[in-house]
């Protein structure tokens, strides 16, 4: 995946005004394609970086504390383990992860 924002537009302006495109697209419509779509290919392998996996992290919302957090991850493990919203485990683990979440969103103060 390409990093467009750190892309250095200029220097590929600057490298495209200096082609002789009469002399590169002169031959035949395949290979002028060619020629045309190779030159294009090496500037951005020469000038858009490739972005590294670790910019694909997931971010929490800013107002998400480790609490709440760890709260959200009880709730979620408490439904897979009993299947019910009724059952009192999983209300008990509702209710403390939306309280949560109210009183981080409250005390973030948006």
């Amino acid at each position: 995946m390409e990093d467009l924002w750190v892309t250095n537009m200029d220097a590929i302006r600057v490298e495209l005004q200096q082609i002789d495109w009469d002399l590169l697209l002169d031959e035949d419509i395949h290979s002028s394609w060619s020629n045309f779509r190779n030159t294009i290919w090496g500037l951005e392998s020469k000038y858009i970086p490739v972005a590294s996996s670790s910019t694909k992290r997931r971010h929490k919302p800013i107002w998400m504390t480790n609490k709440v957090q760890k709260l959200l991850t009880k709730k979620r493990r408490t439904f897979s383990k009993y299947r019910s919203n009724t059952h009192p485990a999983c209300k008990k683990a509702n209710m403390e992860a939306s309280t949560a979440v109210k009183k981080a969103k409250k005390s973030f103060d948006f």
